[in-house]
Formats: C-alpha cells, structure tokens, sequence
C-alpha cells in the first residue's frame, strides 16, 4: 500500500530517501493517539503537497517514489524474517 486518505487528506508511505522532499514541502506526518497510554505516536506517511493535485505528472512521481520505498521495506523485512528462520534452523540441528 502505497498511500492512504485520513480525513480528506491523502498521504503516502516515506522511507529516509522520500522523506526529505515531504519536508521540504512542509509536508505534516500522519499522527494518532495510543489508546492505551495517551501517547502520540508519528507514522511514516506524510501528507501529500497541496500543489501536487493540480500537477499530475509530478505527483505520478511522487507515487511512484512512495512505491518504491514501500518495495524497499518489504524486501528488509524478507531479508530479516530469512535470516531469523536460518538462525532458528541453524540452532535447532544437532552438532556433528
């Protein structure tokens, strides 16, 4: 999933390479209050600039780099749960 739409504003998914530019826009992250304590907590996905719904080409851009980031972290986490199983198989066989 790429981008979202929380009360009428559409945000997108950011890694540390797309991020920069939302700032750049002043672009505002999308927060929410833990029920259980209270506690603000600030996702990865930022607002969509203002300017970028009247400018589709660049916006296609933009989506395009959110897609990217999404395929990034979801590559991470294969590498990481590959690892993890290998470590949990390596411990598991008997020495030789």
């Amino acid at each position: 999933m790429i981008g979202m739409v929380f009360a009428d504003i559409i945000y997108f998914k950011t890694d540390q390479g797309t991020r920069p530019a939302f700032l750049a826009e002043k672009s505002m992250p999308f927060t929410f209050l833990k029920r259980s304590t209270g506690d603000t907590v600030v996702t990865s996905w930022y607002a969509l600039p203002d300017r970028l719904y009247d400018d589709p080409e660049e916006l296609a851009r933009w989506a395009r780099a959110a897609l990217d980031a999404v395929e990034a972290s979801a590559a991470a986490k294969t590498r990481v749960r590959k690892a993890a199983t290998r470590s949990k198989t390596s411990r598991r066989r008997a020495p030789r």
